[in-house]
């Protein structure tokens, strides 16, 4: 068996069946990602030949399509799985500071994955270039989700928030996984809400604000800044040091508690 058919790939998608940018990418590397698609989609699915799966009802948003991947892993005893956002345009590495286009950069991004046996990502085009770490850890799942699925037997993901950031935090303050990030390994995708079609768009915008002050008021201020992006969105910045301070002090915790201290 090719090591790599040990991840399952999954990726949500609504609107873009004509324009599966993330999907043929992976296709062609040598892949056997899985579309999830709404029932109203169906029809149109097959015409096209794509390998899918289908959610039990239509309009439910993005959370809910992840929410059933979780479940649908967790059934099947998926051991690794991979959920990817469905417009990723290219995939590349980079070498002495300089980008390098080559789609096969996720190949070895599975690779850590397989070796990690840990939850991770990689990191955005905009950013990879000037990171001076190939690989941090304990920071945020975004776009590219590798998940280990024996750290997730009890984690689901909250509704009505900004969902990426918060099942990060979740997953690494309550749960104690060490997320690592693959600085010098990059993908490549449109602004939020630039790309026609996907599963939140048309109502993204109007919650972002509401998402923003959620994810304070549970995260806390030390943790959770709000700031305004060049859109007029609201956003939010996380403090990983602050995240990095929780976690030592923890860990600190439970050491002085295992001696008996």
């Amino acid at each position: 068996m090719n090591k790599y058919e040990q991840v399952k790939i999954f990726i949500p998608t609504k609107g873009r069946l004509d324009n599966e940018k993330t999907y043929k990418i992976l296709k062609e590397i040598g892949l056997n990602p899985i579309l999830v698609i709404e029932p109203q989609e169906i029809e149109k699915a097959m015409s096209l030949g794509y390998q899918f799966i289908v959610l039990p009802a239509n309009n439910m948003g993005i959370t809910y399509s992840r929410n059933y991947i979780l479940k649908e892993a967790k059934d099947m005893r998926f051991e690794y799985i991979c959920m990817i956002d469905d417009d990723i345009s290219q995939m590349g590495y980079i070498v002495e500071g300089k980008r390098v286009k080559d789609n096969k950069a996720f190949l070895s991004a599975l690779d850590k994955f397989l070796e990690f046996k840990t939850c991770g990502t990689m990191q955005y085009n905009q950013f990879a270039w000037c990171q001076p770490k190939p690989i941090v850890y304990n920071r945020g799942l975004e776009v590219v989700w590798f998940l280990y699925m024996p750290q997730l037997k009890n984690v689901v993901i909250e509704e009505d928030t900004i969902e990426d950031r918060d099942f990060s935090l979740d997953i690494i303050i309550n749960h104690d996984v060490e997320t690592f990030r693959l600085n010098h390994l990059y993908f490549n995708v449109p602004s939020i809400g630039t790309n026609p079609g996907g599963i939140d768009s048309q109502t993204r915008g109007e919650k972002q604000s509401y998402w923003a002050r959620k994810m304070q008021n549970k995260w806390g201020e030390n943790i959770i800044s709000i700031i305004q992006k060049t859109n007029g969105w609201d956003n939010i910045k996380i403090n990983w040091r602050y995240v990095d301070k929780i976690i030592k002090e923890k860990r600190g915790y439970l050491q002085n508690n295992k001696n008996g201290i």
